[in-house]
């Protein structure tokens, strides 16, 4: 392109010039735009399995623990027995848990998870759902309420109760005991721009 700083020059060729450096320059800003998205979802990935490898421990170990214990002849009484294999089962369900949800976050990556929307009573999923994990409330004497009330929305219903479900338990987890849990929701008057699709806000109260 040097040789176009001194006159005489003609135009066409100068302005192909200048065309095909734009496109190099425009390749090479959506390389660097690809780049950097990569290297954000490759930390989200580090993160994501850094996570998931805490939560598997957890059960892993319990289920361990208590197997190792039981055939060490440490269970003597049938109460004791059962509270050992009943714990090795929370861990073993725990442990289902884990890898269903890893299983539903690689179909949903892929594009083949399988979503089955239906209009559902919110309120009465999220009930399903302290009923499920009502026990592990009681644990720490915290009380749970479901302040939701006539809020209906086209979701899946599977998939809703166990976002609920987890939001639930890390809720359980970061309270203090004897606690008191409010789960709340709304419509939000926001709409999404091109989707047009309504907003639900779901909210947690503590006291």
């Amino acid at each position: 392109i040097y040789r176009y700083l001194t006159k005489p020059w003609e135009t066409a060729p100068l302005k192909l010039e200048i065309k095909n450096a734009l496109k190099i320059y425009q390749l090479q800003k959506t390389i660097r735009d690809q780049n950097e998205k990569l290297k954000e979802l490759d930390h989200a990935k580090d993160q994501f399995l850094m996570l998931i490898s805490h939560e598997l421990k957890t059960p892993l170990t319990t289920i361990l623990s208590f197997t190792e214990s039981y055939l060490r002849g440490l269970a003597e009484t049938t109460p004791e027995k059962e509270n050992f294999v009943r714990r090795i089962q929370e861990g073993a369900l725990r442990l289902k848990e884990l890898v269903d949800e890893i299983i539903d976050l690689v179909e949903a990556q892929a594009g083949k998870l399988k979503i089955q929307k239906i209009k559902t009573d919110l309120s009465s999923l999220v009930q399903e759902a302290i009923l499920a994990i009502h026990e592990k409330a009681a644990q720490k004497k915290i009380t749970l309420e479901n302040s939701i009330k006539d809020l209906s929305c086209h979701v899946d219903p599977a998939l809703m109760k166990k976002n609920f479900l987890k939001l639930l338990d890390y809720a359980i987890t970061a309270a203090d005991e004897k606690s008191h849990i409010w789960l709340s929701g709304r419509i939000s008057s926001r709409i999404e721009r091109k989707k047009r699709k309504p907003v639900i806000i779901i909210t947690l109260t503590y006291a």
